[in-house]
């Protein structure tokens, strides 16, 4: 078997998966793909943290619950969520085990996970936890594989 790809996925992933699939197919994808290991999760956009919750709910639906996910930083004035809130994957009554959610900032994580081994970083939402990543670190993209960006 070949050497399978470490890959983060920064996401900006809707709990209202019917009018905003795409982050949850790129997700879904990813754990399907046998040259993919996937690494972490990162959410990011105004709220990020309830963007972590609904990442962490559709891994374990997937059968992944041991991918760790993390939450960017929420802006001051962050942008509301808009559509049905809640009403979505986190409003489905669900008794499986789910990703954890981790504490610590996703892009403190991001700049940590590279220093202990390269990964592909696939950004499909802003690039706000990339930025923060960049700031923290000016090195950190360098000890990238690669960036792909929606």
């Amino acid at each position: 078997m070949s050497v399978r790809i470490p890959l983060v996925i920064d996401t900006d992933i809707s709990d209202d998966l019917g009018g905003d699939p795409d982050d949850a197919l790129a997700l879904l994808l990813a754990l399907a793909s046998p040259e993919v290991e996937l690494v972490g999760v990162t959410t990011v956009c105004g709220d990020a943290s309830l963007r972590a919750r609904a990442a962490a709910r559709l891994l374990g639906m997937a059968g992944r619950p041991d991918v760790p996910v993390f939450a960017g930083e929420e802006p001051a004035r962050a942008g509301r969520w808009t559509g049905q809130r809640g009403h979505g994957l986190l409003g489905v009554e669900y008794a499986g085990r789910e990703a954890t959610v981790r504490d610590a900032p996703a892009s403190q994580w991001l700049v940590e996970e590279s220093g202990r081994r390269g990964f592909h970083l696939v950004a499909v939402g802003p690039l706000s936890n990339v930025a923060r990543a960049l700031r923290l670190d000016p090195s950190f993209a360098g000890r990238l594989l690669g960036l792909t960006v929606m």
